[in-house]
């Protein structure tokens, strides 16, 4: 009788720490897909950027319906990326304070890119401004996956150095306000800074997460789209070396050296490289190292 309970009681307590390590292996597989978006004209809601920057039919895409998690943030995107950074890593550490165990992955197009890379790249106490501002940026890294950028001028934008002469010339506004380049976010997305940046306070190598890069070689997806016609037109200004998107160049893009170097390129141009008018087809290459 006595052996019984006392079998009965070492199962009892194998099971309840079979069931818990159950549920705490689950917890840390747990993913979140961070969606960072990118330049614009200052800080939208976080509704807003949901509904018309990302689309919801994009997140639905990329979370499988819903079958990971999701966080959108939102930061003002006319302005330098050290002074943004700190937003971001507030509502990513406010993000972790909930659920500490998440497996985040980063999806991040254009400028956003650039924001995940100073945050990464000054997460380790080696880099040149690490924390930056009191910025939690090791605790973020430490919870991080890997990060995916949508047609991120890693290596600077060719428009963004041709930005000045667009916008003393006689150019319809329509076509300036592509280039924008008189905000504080379009000075660092020249070729000549992010590549300076890239020696000094983003360097990849003080990085310990990979970043997969998708590059975009299209411009006129649909040239009823008055922003279509825009990134056309300003690609054929613009001194590209090769394929690009409108705003950015294929080898800044990839500028990084993404595992496999170019990891994947798409016929989408900059506006299109969210969600290509078919959420389901840059949802199914995120789901190729998303979670």
């Amino acid at each position: 009788m006595f052996l019984g309970k006392a079998i009965g009681k070492y199962l009892f307590s194998f099971l309840l720490f079979a069931i818990m390590f159950g549920f705490g292996a689950k917890a840390v597989e747990a993913t979140t897909l961070v969606f960072v978006h990118g330049k614009g004209s200052g800080k939208d809601t976080v509704s807003g950027v949901t509904n018309n920057y990302w689309t919801t039919d994009m997140i639905r895409a990329s979370t499988r319906n819903y079958a990971a998690k999701s966080l959108v943030v939102s930061y003002d995107g006319s302005q330098y990326y050290w002074d943004t950074v700190g937003d971001i890593s507030t509502q990513i550490n406010n993000y972790l304070n909930s659920f500490p165990n998440e497996r985040l992955v980063f999806i991040c197009h254009s400028y956003g890119g650039i924001q995940m890379r100073f945050i990464l790249c000054n997460s380790t106490s080696s880099a040149p401004y690490y924390n930056y501002r009191g910025a939690n940026f090791a605790r973020i890294a430490a919870a991080t996956s890997h990060v995916i950028t949508l047609a991120t001028p890693h290596g600077g934008s060719a428009v963004a150095d041709l930005g000045s002469t667009l916008s003393n010339s006689a150019f319809t506004s329509w076509i300036v306000s592509l280039v924008d380049n008189n905000s504080n976010a379009s000075k660092v997305l020249t070729s000549s800074h992010l590549q300076y940046a890239g020696q000094n306070w983003l360097r990849d190598n003080l990085r310990t997460k990979a970043f997969y890069t998708v590059a975009g070689t299209n411009t006129l997806n649909h040239i009823y789209h008055l922003n279509d016609v825009g990134l056309g037109t300003l690609s054929l200004l613009a001194p590209f070396s090769g394929a690009n998107d409108g705003l950015v160049g294929q080898s800044s893009a990839h500028y990084t050296g993404a595992p496999g170097l170019d990891w994947y390129n798409t016929t989408a141009n900059h506006d299109h490289n969210r969600h290509n008018d078919d959420p389901g087809y840059l949802g199914d290459i995120i789901g190729q190292y998303g979670w």
